[in-house]
């Protein structure tokens, strides 16, 4: 698990954890990061990746089909290459958001994740 927090400049990453505690922090950090934005989560095995990067965009990567049945039975599409958008806010354009700031450290030590 990769976690940056752009706004204070902080990211932890941490190995080995558990799945389903990794799903319970994301839920917990689901209302501010949907709100504020400028987190990167990701999260990965040898198999695959998903990362939320800090404009809310989800990538998947996966050496199997598996994601790929999943979202498409939830109606989307599989993009080899997705274009940039010209609106993205760099690191400093991202407004305050202590709350955020605050949940991605709570996050960070729930997961028993360390300072990168």
């Amino acid at each position: 698990v990769a976690l940056e927090e752009l706004r204070s400049s902080r990211s932890w990453k941490g190995e080995d954890i558990a799945l389903p505690d990794v799903r319970e922090a994301i839920a917990r950090m689901k209302a501010p990061l949907a709100t504020y934005g400028g987190v990167e989560f990701s999260v990965f095995s040898p198999e695959d990746q998903i990362t939320l990067n800090p404009h809310l965009e989800l990538f998947i990567y996966s050496r199997t089909d598996q994601w790929l049945y999943i979202l498409q039975g939830k109606g989307l599409q599989e993009q080899r290459m997705v274009r940039t958008k010209s609106w993205k806010l760099s690191k400093q354009d991202f407004p305050p958001a202590p709350d955020l700031v605050n949940a991605a450290a709570l996050t960070a030590e729930r997961l028993g994740l360390k300072s990168a």
